[in-house]
């Protein structure tokens, strides 16, 4: 699992994984003082990481705690998980074909996070998008 594609190296993300992981109980659990102390370090004072030895340092240890919370699904939630996954890839689906049809604006609609989150709102819900009967 690649660390990094998943939380923003950035004080926010590892604030948001701290917050989690302390909710969850696995902060005490699964990491050493050491290592506690190390994250609460670089939230205290780094804004944006940039070294990369520092990323390297931090990436077994916020995989391990990752993983005890339950994955990114459990980070970010559900619904903002099935829209990376699900969400994204069905609104390119769709935007690649209604510009074949001549759309010129559906290239934009790859990105519309409004799209996107319909999209995944309605695969979650296992909605159908239209009924072939409407069509008739």
């Amino acid at each position: 699992m690649e660390v990094w594609s998943s939380i923003p190296s950035e004080r926010k993300g590892l604030i948001k994984l701290r917050q989690k992981a302390i909710r969850n109980k696995s902060w005490f659990r699964v990491l050493s003082l050491p290592q506690r102390r190390l994250i609460d370090a670089v939230i205290m004072t780094v804004d944006k990481i940039r070294s990369r030895i520092l990323l390297e340092v931090l990436r077994p240890i916020l995989e391990t705690l990752l993983e005890a919370i339950g994955g990114i699904q459990a980070l970010i939630g559900k619904v903002a998980y099935r829209m990376m996954t699900v969400g994204r890839v069905l609104a390119e689906k769709i935007s690649k074909v209604a510009y074949a049809w001549g759309i010129e604006n559906a290239k934009k609609w790859a990105e519309d996070e409004h799209f996107i989150k319909y999209l995944t709102i309605v695969d979650i819900n296992n909605i159908p998008m239209f009924q072939v009967g409407d069509m008739l």
